[in-house]
């Protein structure tokens, strides 16, 4: 791959993003929250390897301490942030909902939403490192998970999220109204149930889906056939994210120089040879919390 006259970096190659294993999994430099930084002359990209747990969640975490530091020490220009839909730059809605969480202290916050009022504090623009919804729709599809199987999974993902929070008080009893709920307020669960959902949920894990079920639900991405079913959609998934989150970052390094990558450490291990790559090898590590 040859240097981008623009930047002076590599252009990056696709190829070498690493498949999650075992053994990619204890190739990690660190147990997470760490920080893996690449450099090359005036550009720079900082990417904070999260650990997405609420033990970790709050200021004074090392999650959010580690995030903090970088502001305080080397202010990024732009910082690229897990789960902000495709093709959005800094917007508002988002920026409203870190808004409230300062005010509440980030009690219960993610380190997405703290990252994007630090960056707004600092005068910094924040953007997606997603697939656009189209691209993973149409991918997906053609591996055999149905728009229905892709939204469904995305249900899970956000039920297991709430109920590890040692905040959320939902318990087996009021799940069911929790789930209810959550379809409700989304144009494509509108005409689906809690009851639709448990169904769906069963026949793809052989469990009832109750709280225990969901906290202990393994979404760790493999391409083993005998994996769980949601094993194996994240696999798929992870094949079309991790190119994005690399794309979107030499993108936005054509136009800035210091780039804040704030993503699961699982997608930093994934996504370093070909950082490495780009940056000509050029890469240090370090675990300030």
């Amino acid at each position: 791959m040859g240097a981008n006259e623009n930047s002076g970096l590599n252009y990056p190659d696709m190829s070498l993003v690493r498949q999650w294993s075992d053994t990619v999994a204890k190739s990690m430099i660190y147990q997470p929250p760490y920080m893996a930084t690449y450099s090359l002359g005036a550009k720079e990209v900082f990417y904070v390897a999260a650990r997405h747990r609420d033990s970790d969640a709050g200021l004074g975490s090392p999650t959010f301490s580690t995030i903090s530091e970088i502001f305080e020490k080397t202010p990024p220009d732009i910082s690229i942030i897990e789960g902000i839909p495709a093709g959005e730059h800094s917007p508002s809605w988002l920026l409203e909902l870190a808004r409230k969480d300062n005010e509440a202290g980030f009690r219960t916050s993610s380190e997405g939403r703290y990252t994007v009022w630090l960056s707004h504090q600092n005068g910094a623009g924040f953007t997606s490192g997603e697939p656009t919804r189209s691209e993973t729709q149409d991918s997906l599809a053609r591996q055999g998970y149905s728009p229905e199987d892709q939204f469904l999974r995305l249900a899970i993902q956000c039920l297991q999220q709430e109920v590890c929070k040692k905040t959320s008080g939902i318990n087996d009893g009021n799940l069911e109204a929790h789930t209810d709920s959550w379809l409700g307020r989304r144009a494509e669960g509108a005409s689906l149930s809690a009851r639709y959902l448990k169904e769906w949920f069963s026949q793809r894990t052989g469990q009832e889906m109750t709280v225990e079920s969901l906290k202990n639900l393994d979404q760790s991405p493999s391409h083993d056939n005998n994996a769980g079913w949601f094993r194996r959609y994240m696999a798929a998934e992870d094949g079309i994210r991790e190119p994005a989150t690399v794309s979107a970052a030499f993108q936005a390094l054509q136009q800035h120089d210091r780039v804040l990558i704030v993503y699961g450490a699982a997608h930093e291990v994934k996504q370093a040879p070909v950082f490495r790559q780009m940056f000509g090898n050029k890469a240090t590590y370090s675990k300030p919390f």
